[in-house]
């Protein structure tokens, strides 16, 4: 079962399966990364954002508790991060991971 968000998706991760398959499973497992960077991406964990967009936001910024506090306006100032991020952004910091809706 593969869980993607496209066929698209779907098709990269066969391809690198089938590219993969036959290799040393060293050769695939996930290093731990010391740089700075890396770990920014990592902890923002929103799709879409990349190496350049969370520079951006860590010299806008400065820390990570600014950018998870920061109101949704001071967000969309930040150069270079669109408005489809910003609310991707907003949404992953102060959003319910769950509906406070039961299911009956």
């Amino acid at each position: 079962l593969l869980l993607a968000w496209s066929e698209e998706e779907v098709a990269r991760y066969l391809e690198t399966f089938k590219a993969l398959e036959t290799k040393n499973a060293s050769s695939i497992q996930k290093r731990e990364t010391t740089e700075y960077m890396d770990q920014v991406i990592h902890a923002l964990g929103v799709r879409g954002v990349n190496k350049t967009d969370a520079a951006q936001l860590s010299s806008q910024f400065g820390s990570m508790k600014r950018i998870i506090t920061a109101p949704i306006e001071e967000l969309s100032l930040c150069p270079g991060i669109g408005e489809k991020k910003v609310r991707r952004l907003w949404d992953a910091f102060h959003k319910p991971f769950f509906s406070s809706r039961r299911n009956r």
